[in-house]
């Protein structure tokens, strides 16, 4: 890139960045679009994540809450059942004992469930003890204190028992233990009862927590899609409809419309290219017209010039053609023979002239048909007494396949016969031994004309260029057989003015065919 190019670039970026500025919106790039987008849908993202957490977290501390109460529970529950086995076993005893004083042989009988007794009122001041902080400070005291009163009436009943003092023993059993046990267990149920009833509302709590927290995540997991979507389109919409204008555009470019504009209001690269891109239409617009206008004069100065040249060239071959005629007297050989090669070179020269002319008008729309009835069969026998004796110079022989009863053709039978002429002169300037076919065939429609040659043929690379003007399929076939390249650029358009076409197939060293699709009748106008 040259310092003027970079330069260039570098005054084009400044102007956008104005012009963007100019229309009321800061440059925002591409770039820092999508990274905004993306620091967008991350940002909702991690909201969601930690609203997720968060609900998370309280659901667990709602969880071990309920456990923990539930381990409170069991140890109520326990501390009851000890309590109930105290009172249970005690009542059994005193009622198998039937009031007996002494324990005589029934000792042994009782010696479990005294063991029960002691081991009960052990367990109540160690290990099954309640968790207290379930009850009230004054309550703490209070259960505290029944609970030694039991473990220590309890210790009296069994000294008592086992010293054989029965009667003593159910007393302060019946009397004093019993009614301490009921006491406190009332106070357990109670308090067993309002705990249970505080773990169902809690647990009711956190299943509408968990209801509520679900509900909101699949809301916010919906608006964070939803957010994802709209920005996602948002900036595609950005993106690809300027991108779709900017081609739209280009494409009437293309189609050689030169006021399409891109109006979109980007202010990134897109916007940049777009009004890049619309000084650039403005300027090819500027340039087509110059070019237009430079073909026109062009067109109009080959046009003058063929009439000029022309007016003289046919002078010098009439007057050429009457010296060798000898109106002005005898001629010698010696110059009857340079005469001559005036005379065929001078035929070449006009002939280039005329294809400079009908180019030209070709080019300024001012080539017009003359149309009438005419005779395909006649015009190819026209060409082929035209053409034949080049092609006797060269040891060709030209074949010709034209079937009888052919309908009358309308067309111009002048321009007709230059396009068969100059397609059948070809294949004779390229051909070097061999043969030139000439077919003509006819349908309801239209008149088909077909000439193949023998000749060097035409490479593949080539075939699309040979309508062309100023174009020949190669260089070096080009200087030794002569020739502008305008023959079969002006054939292809004065049958595409007449409604036909005309195709070619060939291929290096195979020889050509070309063929003339010609409708019988040209349409006026």
């Amino acid at each position: 890139m040259t310092a003027e190019t970079s330069d260039f670039a570098e005054t084009e970026e400044k102007l956008d960045i104005n012009s963007a500025n100019r229309s009321g919106g800061l440059h925002i790039t591409i770039r820092t679009k999508l990274l905004a987008a993306f620091l967008g849908i991350v940002g909702v993202m991690l909201i969601l994540a930690f609203t997720g957490l968060s609900e998370l977290r309280k659901a667990n501390l709602r969880t071990a809450e309920l456990l923990q109460d539930q381990i409170r529970l069991s140890n109520l529950q326990v501390f009851d059942n000890s309590l109930q086995q105290i009172w249970l076993n005690g009542t059994a005893i005193f009622a198998e004992t039937g009031g007996n004083t002494m324990l005589g042989d029934s000792a042994g009988f009782f010696e479990d469930k005294l063991h029960v007794i002691q081991s009960l009122g052990h367990l109540v001041e160690s290990r099954n003890q309640p968790d207290l902080s379930i009850f009230s400070t004054n309550e703490i005291a209070e259960v505290s204190r029944k609970t030694q009163e039991i473990n220590r009436i309890g210790l009296e009943v069994v000294d008592r028992f086992e010293a054989g003092q029965i009667a003593v023993a159910k007393s302060i059993f019946e009397l004093r233990l019993v009614p301490i046990i009921k006491s406190l267990d009332n106070s357990i149920s109670k308090r067993y009862a309002l705990l249970r009833g505080d773990m169902r509302s809690r647990a009711l709590v956190n299943q509408n927590a968990f209801d509520q927290s679900r509900q909101m995540m699949l809301v916010a997991a919906g608006l964070a899609v939803v957010a994802a979507v709209l920005l996602g389109f948002l900036i595609s919409k950005s993106l690809i409809l300027a991108i779709e204008r900017i081609r739209l555009t280009l494409r009437k470019v293309s189609q050689g419309d030169f006021t399409a504009r891109t109006n979109i209001k980007n202010t990134d690269e897109l916007g940049d290219l777009a009004r890049s891109a619309n000084r650039m239409t403005e300027r090819l617009g500027a340039l087509y017209d110059e070019l237009e206008t430079a073909n026109l004069h062009k067109s109009q100065f080959l046009a003058n010039m063929s009439h000029e040249l022309r007016t003289p060239m046919n002078s010098i071959l009439g007057y050429t053609e009457m010296i060798r005629d000898g109106i002005y007297g005898p001629v010698p050989q010696k110059i009857d023979d340079p005469l001559h090669r005036v005379e065929v070179n001078g035929k070449v020269l006009l002939s280039l002239i005329n294809d400079v002319l009908d180019i030209s008008k070709i080019e300024a729309g001012a080539l017009e048909l003359t149309l009438d009835t005419y005779s395909m069969p006649e015009i190819i026998k026209d060409v082929v007494a035209t053409i034949e004796p080049l092609a006797e110079s060269k040891g060709l022989n030209i074949r010709t396949e034209v079937d009888g009863g052919f309908p009358a053709g309308y067309g111009d039978a002048g321009r007709i016969r230059q396009v068969i002429l100059n397609i059948v002169g070809n294949a004779v300037k390229f051909t070097d031994k061999g043969y030139i076919d000439i077919n003509l065939a006819c349908d309801d429609e239209s008149f088909v004309v077909t000439v193949f040659d023998t000749g060097v043929g035409i490479a593949e690379e080539y075939l699309d260029k040979v309508f062309l003007e100023f174009k020949q399929a190669d260089a070096s076939s080009t200087r030794a057989a002569g020739g502008t390249g305008l023959g079969l650029a002006i054939s292809r358009k004065i049958i595409e003015m007449h409604g036909g076409r005309i195709e070619v197939d060939s291929s290096h060293g195979k020889g050509s065919t070309f063929t003339v699709v010609l409708p019988l009748q040209t349409a006026r106008g």
